[in-house]
């Protein structure tokens, strides 16, 4: 069964293009992955916020994604930020309950 990761990541507006390019290596790296599906981001309208969802085909994919050699380089770079305190991260799995299409 399919899991959905859903990361929110919060930034003050002087780390906004480090963010973003370290966002977008991010999406590289994971459309590489066994057992990508689909990845989609939003960007929030009113605050400093990108929204990140993407399907894995299961858990066990998005577990072997987050401890590959790429992801594993990409990490300490998110990791300083958050430590600054200009980032603050939230990410959770969310199991699909369907289309509600007939």
């Amino acid at each position: 069964m399919s899991v959905v990761a859903m990361t929110r990541v919060l930034f003050d507006d002087y780390v906004r293009d480090e963010v973003i390019e370290l966002g977008q290596q991010a999406v590289k790296i994971f459309e590489q992955q066994p057992g990508f599906v689909s990845l989609q981001r939003y960007r929030s309208r009113d605050r400093n916020e990108i929204v990140t969802l993407i399907e894995w085909e299961s858990e066990c994919a998005y577990t072997n994604c987050n401890e590959s050699h790429d992801w594993l380089l990409l990490i300490p770079q998110w990791c300083a930020l958050q430590e600054e305190g200009d980032v603050e991260i939230d990410t959770r799995l969310l199991d699909p309950l369907g289309t509600g299409k007939k």
